[in-house]
């Protein structure tokens, strides 16, 4: 992490970048001598662009969207989510990481503070789905390389 200050600006710290791996968005391989995630570094890179992608769409979006004239640009409550998409608990997804997705800029959102949830961009949630089914690919090549 100290090779990439740019990451405090995430919010990013050794304890969420362990979700991150945990959760299928980094390729490595856990350590249990050292109990600890050990990161391939160009992973970690391709999250760092994800992110940096998110910053730039959160930018430029007017938030929060208006969700009547296009379902693409919809906002979700996290409980919403895990029910539309049940898949993601096969990542071991829960309602507490996917909010620590959001905090740290992964997913685009707000806070609804009326309700006291956070609500996401569901297009945005779909993406990080994408990503990490990309990073599940590269992980199997990765711990098995001689299937290639």
């Amino acid at each position: 992490m100290h090779r990439f200050p740019q990451v405090k600006k995430f919010g990013w710290n050794s304890s969420k970048i362990g979700i991150f791996f945990h959760s299928g968005l980094l390729i490595g391989y856990f350590c249990g001598k050292e109990k600890k995630a050990l990161v391939l570094e160009s992973s970690f890179q391709e999250l760092i662009e994800f992110t940096n992608g998110i910053f730039l769409k959160h930018r430029v979006s007017s938030y929060p969207l208006d969700s009547e004239t296009d379902d693409s640009n919809s906002y979700t409550s996290i409980e919403e989510l895990l029910s539309l998409y049940p898949q993601v608990e096969y990542l071991t997804w829960t309602a507490p990481k996917i909010g620590i997705f959001f905090s740290s800029g992964l997913l685009i959102g707000y806070h609804c503070g009326k309700e006291k949830k956070a609500m996401i961009l569901e297009s945005s949630f779909i993406g990080l789905i994408e990503f990490t089914n990309t990073v599940m690919l590269k992980r199997q090549v990765f711990i098995y390389p001689k299937n290639l």
